[in-house]
């Protein structure tokens, strides 16, 4: 299934006629973006797919609890002259080796009494079908099941709460059954359940039948009840979001305030004074330093000079040591020599010895000597000095890292807003956190009360049975009666096998896909060894390394999203239907690390063609090039102050990537 065209015409912020082409993508560009601003008309654009295709059933983002009819009213532009509306999906289907070209006309218009009068025209390859037409509402799950809608429409902010196992156990259920078509089965049991007590009822006295008559009323009750926790869930689930958004706002502006802050403030002020401290103590160490041998370093050139000096000095008492023992050991010689030989050659030798002499004198310098010190001293003072000077270079860094942290920390106390300014931001905050509070409470309360009645309603169906055996059979209708209820009885048992086997089965598939999506999104191969569902209550179970349970809520919230990501991606995979993925704030609210996951590894492959609403702080810069191979199109949805209108035109944020 492939969307080829979207046109909106006066639908919410959209004024007059908007065609918006969505075809020309195949596997090897599957995605197209659409760029937008928060407000500008992203989210309407996905709430008109949702229109086009379920009408009065569509899960728009905006309706709340509104009647179909308001809501068709409030999503007429104010701008529109004749007070009407439409809104017109194109795709394309493939239905055996079939190819067709369908598309769903929603038209509306207020009347004169501000009612709605609302249209629906379905056309195939360009002509009406008037069986579609008539009957879409049921053939739309043909192509897209409503049941399966959240996994292939979602926002991007809000799939992280998935993640939460009360959250994903109702996805998981609604996915597997939807996918495994086990409502028919469902029905069919409760159906062959039906007319095996009609059965036995025939084979009841008087007394027996009344309490029938009265567990099926019972029944009944319970059966209504049932429904009516269920669709008290659904709501609580709605008004949770609602107060999640409504808090995520709130948290924004405490943020933007920085009334975030007060809660640190003397932390802050702890941490401001630390620092302090350490500043004093080492300004203390400089001083100290400074006071030393250390300023010697400022005549550095001097200790070389003097250290030269001493060096000389050295060498020339060297030499005039080494004169005095020539000149010792020469005379030896010539006494040695004077009693051995003749007065010639004596006379020749001390002439000798007396020109070595003269030369060695001519060459060597003399050096006035009045340091008489040793250069070793200077080595071991130098040596001192550079290491003082090392030790202080350090302080001197310390010093200004932490002038740099208080002024960081001067700056996050300038930005604490008074109390007084902002406690009416921070009430609402808290009140805002005590009815999410209330309503988790809430739903924990009303899921064990459905669960109660489901229980209940067991139990009864068990005493049902039990009453409707209890008569024996008195003639041969009796006994055909009881045959057919055993047979119908039997019949049920191998249908509620039958189903308990195919989740089973089904569960175990989903449990890998679900733990290879996750693993090919978090490559932390260490972080979940396994994930487990329960085939009863589809509650989803992570197993860490330690082969041990690990709560959600120790994950990361961009492990979360990844891991409510992986959830859908699997559901999805599994369904085995070739349907759009169309995500708003595809980002959400991701790290850098997390997005990047996103980019290479889910949105190229989530679907033969997916649509991406995006921020302009979501895939810009190093994202969008990394996004930009598999794009087939783009788009720039923008508001015109000065018409009162959203365009939505060709191009991304042009200026910005």
């Amino acid at each position: 299934m492939i969307f080829e065209q979207l046109t909106l015409n006066n639908f919410g912020i959209y004024q007059g006629e908007h065609k918006i082409d969505l075809d020309s993508t195949d596997h090897e560009k599957p995605i197209i973006l659409f760029g937008g601003l928060n407000g500008g008309g992203k989210t309407t654009f996905l709430d008109s797919l949702q229109l086009a295709l379920y009408g009065k059933h569509a899960k728009c983002s905006n309706r709340g609890r509104l009647p179909y009819g308001e809501y068709l009213k409030q999503a007429i532009n104010r701008s529109s002259v004749d007070k009407s509306a439409s809104v017109a999906l194109r795709f394309r289907h493939k239905t055996g080796t079939k190819q067709y070209t369908y598309e769903i006309i929603r038209s509306w218009s207020m009347g004169s009494n501000r009612d709605i009068n609302d249209t629906i025209q379905v056309n195939v390859d360009g002509l009406k079908d008037n069986l579609l037409t008539d009957s879409w509402d049921d053939f739309v799950s043909e192509f897209i099941p409503q049941s399966l809608s959240s996994l292939f429409f979602f926002d991007g902010e809000k799939i992280e709460d998935l993640a939460d196992p009360s959250r994903s156990a109702q996805l998981i259920q609604t996915g597997i059954e939807a996918l495994l078509g086990l409502e028919l089965f469902t029905q069919l049991s409760k159906d062959l359940n039906n007319q095996r007590q009609r059965k036995q009822e025939k084979n009841l006295d008087n007394k027996a039948n009344e309490r029938v008559q009265e567990l099926l009323a019972r029944k009944d009750i319970l059966e209504n009840n049932f429904k009516e926790k269920e669709t008290e869930i659904e709501i609580i689930l709605n008004d949770h979001d609602n107060l999640s958004n409504q808090l995520d706002n709130m948290q924004f502006e405490l943020q933007s305030s920085g009334a975030n802050l007060l809660d640190s403030l003397s932390e802050i002020q702890v941490e401001e004074k630390g620092v302090e401290l350490k500043i004093e103590a080492t300004n203390n160490s400089l001083i100290k330093a400074a006071g030393s041998a250390l300023p010697l370093l400022l005549a550095k050139d001097l200790f070389e000079k003097t250290k030269q000096q001493t060096l000389k000095e050295q060498a020339s008492v060297e030499q005039l040591n080494a004169k005095k023992y020539i000149i010792e050991q020469n005379n030896a010689l010539l006494e040695t020599l004077s009693s051995t030989s003749d007065n010639s050659t004596v006379e020749l030798v001390k002439v000798t010895l007396d020109k070595l002499m003269s030369d060695s004198e001519s060459k060597s310098t003399t050096t006035e000597c009045y340091l008489n010190s040793n250069s070793a001293i200077f080595d071991f003072a130098y040596n001192s000095l550079k290491s003082e000077a090392i030790e202080c270079r350090t302080l001197i860094e310390e010093k200004s890292e932490l002038i740099e942290k208080n002024a960081l920390l001067k700056k996050k106390l300038e930005a604490i807003p008074d109390y007084d300014s902002v406690k009416d931001q921070i009430k609402e905050k808290q009140k805002l956190e005590l009815l999410i509070e209330q309503k988790t409470h809430q739903l924990e309360a009303t899921m064990e009360e459905r669960n109660q009645c489901k229980n209940q309603l067991h139990e009864l169906e068990g005493r049902l049975d039990a009453t409707l055996v209890q008569q024996s059979a008195e003639n041969f209708e009796q006994l055909r009666n009881i045959q057919v209820a055993e047979h119908l009885n039997e019949m049920k048992a191998i249908i509620d096998s039958f189903k308990s086997n195919l989740i089973h089965e089904n569960i175990a598939k989903l449990e890998s896909k679900i733990k290879s999506k996750f693993t090919q999104l978090e490559r932390k191969s260490n972080l979940i060894s396994r994930i487990e569902i329960n085939p009863k209550t589809f509650h989803l179970t992570l197993i860490d390394s330690d082969n041990k349970p690990l709560e959600p809520k120790r994950l990361s919230a961009g492990e979360r999203q990844l891991l409510s990501v992986a959830i859908l991606w699997a559901l999805a995979d599994e369904s085995g239907k070739e349907i759009p993925t169309i995500i708003d704030t595809p980002m959400g609210r991701l790290d850098g690390k997390h997005r990047t996951k996103l980019v290479e590894d889910y949105f190229p492959q989530a679907a033969g063609q997916v649509l991406l609403l995006s921020t302009d702080e979501e895939i810009t810069g190093q994202y969008y090039k990394k996004l930009k191979p598999y794009i087939s199109k783009e788009y720039h949805i923008s508001y015109n102050e000065s018409q009162k209108t959203s365009t939505i035109q060709p191009g991304y944020f042009v200026e910005e990537v």
